[in-house]
């Protein structure tokens, strides 16, 4: 593999990482090392660090947020009701 390719690699410790992963990317930079792009492209893909992947998990985010929100707005409007019901029942006793 030519030096500035290594060198390249050497100094991204994740694509020094996914090329000991995937080893089948030595010899194809060895053959092209043009290549260094499409190994980039790789490389985000596997740990998920392309524009589509940081939406997807925005999105998780915020519909987990959304749940928590909603479960909690649940929990503080059940026991009000619950206490309405519990007022109301001395007095039918009373009567």
């Amino acid at each position: 593999m030519r030096q500035e390719v290594m060198g390249k690699i050497n100094n991204n410790k994740e694509w020094l990482a996914y090329l000991r992963k995937e080893p089948i990317w030595y010899r194809l930079l060895s053959r092209n090392p043009y290549d260094l792009e499409k190994f980039e492209r790789a490389s985000l893909h596997y740990y998920k660090k392309t524009f589509p992947h940081q939406v997807e998990r925005v999105n998780d985010g915020l519909l987990l947020a959304s749940a928590l929100f909603s479960m909690m707005n649940s929990q503080m409007s059940t026991p009000a009701s619950s206490e309405a019901t519990n007022s109301t029942e001395p007095l039918k006793n009373d009567q």
